[in-house]
This record gives C-alpha cells, sequence and structure tokens, in this order.
C-alpha cells in the first residue's frame, strides 16, 4: 500500500511504499484564526509548476503565468455601447474584440507565453521582453495585473521554483525547509 508524501524538493505529491521510504512526520498547531491552506490551494499552486518544481514558462513572473491560465473576464456590454454611441468606428472594433474575447485572450497569451518558451538565453529574454514593453506599455500593465519594471526584474531572475510563490503558505514553506535540513526527502 503506497501513500501520498510531500517531495520537499519540487514541492510535488508522490506515491510511496512507507515500509520502503523514508519520511518525516511533523506536528503543528491548527491555526484557528486564518486556518490553513487546503489541500485544494496547494494543487492550483502545483498545477504551475513542473515535476521538479520550476515554474512553467519559467522566464516570466508568477503573476504573468498564473493570468495566462484564468479565464478571461468579458467586459460591460451595455456600459461601452453606451459610452461610445456617437463613435460608430470605434464602436464597431469594441464590438468585434468583445464577442471575440476568448479568441482574442487565447491567441494573446498563446503568442506572449510561446514567444518567451522559446527564449532560452536570459540577455535575448530581456532584449524580447523591453522590445514588447516598450510597444505596448500601457496595455501590457493593465492586461498582467503589474508593474512593468517588476515583470522585466522578475524575467531577469530566471527559474522560479514552488518555494518562491507568493501564494504558497508559510507554514508549508517551512515544513519543507526544516524537512529537508533534517535530512529527509518527504514530509
Amino acid at each position: 500500500m503506497k501513500i501520498r508524501l510531500l517531495d520537499t524538493r519540487t514541492g510535488q505529491f508522490v506515491l510511496e511504499d512507507p515500509e520502503k521510504t523514508d519520511f518525516a512526520i511533523l506536528s503543528h498547531v491548527w491555526d484557528q484564526v486564518n486556518g490553513e491552506q487546503s489541500y485544494q490551494d496547494f494543487r492550483r499552486i502545483q498545477s504551475s509548476y513542473n515535476a521538479q518544481g520550476q515554474l512553467y514558462f519559467s522566464r516570466l513572473p508568477i503573476a504573468v503565468t498564473r493570468r495566462a491560465f484564468h479565464k478571461a473576464v468579458a467586459p460591460n456590454v451595455r456600459r461601452i455601447r453606451l459610452f461610445l454611441t456617437h463613435q460608430s468606428a470605434t464602436q464597431s472594433v469594441l464590438q468585434f474584440i468583445i464577442r471575440h474575447m476568448m479568441v482574442i485572450h487565447y491567441f494573446w497569451w498563446t503568442w506572449f507565453l510561446h514567444l518567451f518558451s522559446i527564449v532560452e538565453d536570459a540577455s535575448l529574454a530581456v532584449f524580447t521582453l523591453h522590445l514588447n514593453f516598450l510597444s505596448f506599455p500601457t496595455v501590457l500593465a493593465f492586461v498582467l495585473g503589474i508593474s512593468l519594471p517588476s515583470a522585466f526584474l522578475l524575467t531577469i531572475l530566471g527559474i522560479f521554483t514552488i518555494w518562491d510563490d507568493p501564494d504558497l503558505s508559510s507554514k508549508i514553506r517551512e515544513a519543507c525547509r526544516v524537512t529537508r535540513e533534517a535530512g529527509y526527502r518527504y514530509l
């Protein structure tokens, strides 16, 4: 019989035989005020990382990658139509965008993520990122939900691991660190 353990190197769950595998068991106190990070939340975080615990599309900031996997929110069509009643050309373009929001969202992120996944050289990635941000600075800041200097800086820094994820509970991060330092791989 195998049990589910947390690999403290990769941050992924694994199934191992408890008879043949050394693992740590840590006790903890349940946080009555804030609660604990749920299994579902942790699995959502894990889904952004590969089997080695590295962020998919690792040259992009975490917020950017996670935003790419979320469904696009459709804007309020009635409000836009009311605002642009006398701007027929602009209204036509916006109606096209609104009607095809999911397709545009899909192609935008496919292009954006593909661009950075094929760029292996960090200096080339920074150069490419810099050119794209110069072309659409306002749009990108709005769409990505992060500041351009942050995106630029985080891209230079390179690969992110699950342990760098800002959404990961500090309790899980710390438990895995203690387990690794004690010489165990699994928790």
